[in-house]
Formats: C-alpha cells, sequence, structure tokens
C-alpha cells in the first residue's frame, strides 16, 4: 500500500505536468488556428517535448527509486533521505551517500543511471540550445 506522502508527491507531480501539457497544448492549437508553424516553431515545439518529456521521466524514475529505496532499506530512508520536495530527494540519490547502498541492488542501479541519463538531457539540451541561437546572432547567421 502507498503512504499518504507518495500518494501526495504523484497527485502534485500530475497537476504540475498537466498544467505544463495543457500550456502547451493551447500554444500549438494558437499557433495552428492562426497561421502555418515555420521550420522553426517546428524544432523549437519538438525540443520543448523532448525537455519536458526527459523531466516527467526524471520525476517518475525518482519517485520509483524512492518507493523501492525505502521499501527495501526503511530505516535508512526514515533517517537519511529528506523530506522535502522532490530536489532534495532527487540529489541524496546522486550524491554519493547512497551510492553503497544502491549498488548492492541491480534494480536500484539500474533506475539511478536513468534519472542520470533523463537529468544530463533535460539540462544540457536548453542550455545548448541557448548557445547555439547564441551563436548564430552574434556571428549573423540569424537574421
Amino acid at each position: 500500500m502507498v503512504d499518504r506522502r507518495t500518494q501526495l508527491n504523484i497527485l502534485g507531480n500530475v497537476v504540475v505536468f498537466g498544467s505544463g501539457i495543457l500550456i502547451f497544448l493551447s500554444d500549438v492549437f494558437k499557433s495552428i488556428q492562426y497561421k502555418p508553424m515555420d521550420k522553426a516553431g517546428v524544432i523549437m515545439h519538438m525540443i520543448f517535448i523532448v525537455v519536458f518529456l526527459s523531466i516527467i521521466i526524471v520525476q517518475v524514475q525518482q519517485n520509483r527509486l524512492l518507493y523501492y529505496f525505502t521499501k527495501k532499506y526503511p530505516e535508512v530512508a526514515a533517517k537519511e533521505v529528506p523530506q522535502k520536495g522532490p530536489p532534495g530527494r532527487l540529489l541524496y540519490f546522486l550524491r554519493g551517500e547512497s551510492s553503497a547502498l544502491i549498488q548492492q541492488d541491480e534494480k536500484l542501479q539500474k533506475m539511478k543511471r536513468h534519472i542520470i541519463v533523463f537529468f544530463i538531457i533535460s539540462v544540457s539540451l536548453p542550455v545548448s540550445i541557448m548557445l547555439c541561437v547564441g551563436a548564430g546572432l552574434i556571428f549573423g547567421w540569424l537574421r
């Protein structure tokens, strides 16, 4: 059975990501309604979808990792895992404090690797795009 805190965490994620999806869909429908979307608009929408999906995957995997970690090591989870929001819990699993326990279980290791890969995608993709657009503006490629 899922405890109350996990239920509230899941509900919060559904509300946040659901509102993000509704905002994105309303933007897409407005742009389709008024004029055809050019190539840059299509590329930016696809990039937004990739970043948004990677953030959703990080959240889902982090919740699953927390659930299985708490189920396997309840005493350690009660003492060491932060009770605050997702960033604190995510950073706990990315730091070296939990590495020794996670390395003992293959399933937890796999979840942690997924979190790291999608976290890197969700952080590096927008930064690299901004750098490319900035370089294009500086060198005059985009006018």
